[in-house]
């Protein structure tokens, strides 16, 4: 099963999609009264694998997931994972990869404010590129130190071999409303490989690979235990144009005017792996290297910050701003 979304609604063929107006297609968790969280969808999105394998092939493109609040304290499933939840077991494989993704404003009450991945004696390897994980949280009522905000992923008494992998995509202000002690990813038993990545800004940037191992390379990272380093990380801002609002002014990911679009004099702009690229164009659809060399995070596309000169911008606001593209 492939799932792409943000079409205009004329194309014949996926090769027609135009990501110029961003990601358009919204799965939202909002189904009551708007923009009350009490009477959300438990999962924006559940993926059943306890009767067959899900693998790498099952694919989402181009969607936002939002707004599941995972608040059911009745029923263990039902506190977990506000976007995605995917359940497996009996030797069984959930592994879907998720392509120009957003997970944004998704809640849960533990082990995943975003998603899950509950493979009890079973695997589970998706894979994630060119996305964003953007203020969910765990409300996290027990307090256990091992949830995670952003992504959970659970291979107890699994076969082993199980590696969770994200490319150029950017998290930030993913936090816990309790305690302030939960991961940022969390995959036990499991792997986790980080690679062009920038996770800033979040409560607590931190990848617990409890009984299992997590490599980091290429990215920017604020602090927080990481496991291995696989060289060219750093742990300063990336300078984001505006991080207090996302989405930017037309409130849609994935345009020119995202706040997590990168100022080109930031560390994350040039710095990334060519190697580890697996898609041609970033998450706004801009050709994703520019000037020989990738960028960390999910935007290529940058802006220039242009010093205060008489005419253009304001002594209250020194930068004149100007987007460049491809």
């Amino acid at each position: 099963m492939k799932i792409y979304g943000s079409f205009a609604g004329t194309e014949s063929s996926l090769a027609e999609r135009d990501f110029s107006s961003g990601i358009t297609t919204i799965l939202s968790g909002d189904i009551g009264t708007a923009q009350d969280a009490s009477d959300n969808s438990i999962h924006v999105i559940y993926v059943d694998a306890t009767g067959s394998s899900i693998t790498n092939n099952t694919e989402f493109n181009g969607i936002v997931v939002s707004d599941g609040n995972a608040n059911d304290t009745s029923n263990s499933d039902n506190k977990r994972a506000g976007g995605l939840y995917c359940k497996t077991s009996s030797s069984r494989e959930c592994s879907p990869s998720f392509t120009t993704t957003v997970f944004y404003n998704n809640k849960a009450i533990e082990y995943g404010g975003a998603i899950k991945f509950y493979a009890f004696g079973a695997s589970s390897s998706p894979t994630f590129t060119n996305s964003l994980f953007v203020g969910n949280q765990v409300v996290d009522i027990d307090g256990s130190s091992r949830d995670a905000n952003a992504i959970d992923v659970n291979v107890y008494n699994g076969p082993g071999g199980s590696t969770l992998t994200i490319t150029n995509s950017t998290f930030y202000g993913n936090l816990n409303t309790n305690k302030p002690v939960l991961n940022l990813i969390r995959n036990s038993y499991g792997n986790t490989v980080v690679e062009n990545s920038v996770m800033w800004g979040n409560l607590k940037s931190t990848i617990n690979d409890f009984a299992g191992s997590s490599t980091v390379s290429n990215s920017i990272k604020d602090g927080g235990d990481f496991g291995t380093d696989g060289g060219g990380n750093l742990d300063t801002d990336p300078l984001f144009v505006d991080p207090s609002n996302p989405q930017g002014a037309d409130g849609i990911f994935g345009t020119s005017d995202d706040g997590l679009i990168l100022f080109s004099v930031s560390p994350a702009v040039d710095t990334g792996d060519n190697a580890k690229i697996t898609e041609p164009l970033d998450i706004s659809g801009v050709n994703r290297i520019q000037d020989g060399t990738v960028n960390m995070g999910a935007y290529e596309r940058v802006k220039i910050d242009i010093p205060y000169t008489a005419g253009s911008g304001t002594e209250a606001d020194p930068y004149q701003i100007a987007t460049v593209e491809d």
